[in-house]
């Protein structure tokens, strides 16, 4: 790309409350799955696959947000 192109100028923003909404949501969901995994382990017809897919989205949730709130 040559420097004589006229391209528009484009500012990319981010929403503060947007932001805080999808940390909000992202937090929610990993504390539910971790909730749900380890209460899990104390039932009685509760599958291992349930738990590790609890885990799984506990540890999903968890990089996502981190990953958001991080910038």
């Amino acid at each position: 790309m040559s420097v004589g192109q006229n391209l528009p100028n484009i500012t990319i923003g981010y929403s503060r409350g947007r932001l805080l909404v999808f940390f909000g949501a992202g937090l929610l969901l990993t504390l539910l799955c971790a909730a749900l995994a380890f209460m899990w382990q104390q039932g009685k017809n509760i599958t291992t696959s349930e738990v590790a897919a609890c885990y799984v989205g506990a540890v999903f949730f968890g990089l996502a947000t981190s990953g958001c709130s991080g910038g």
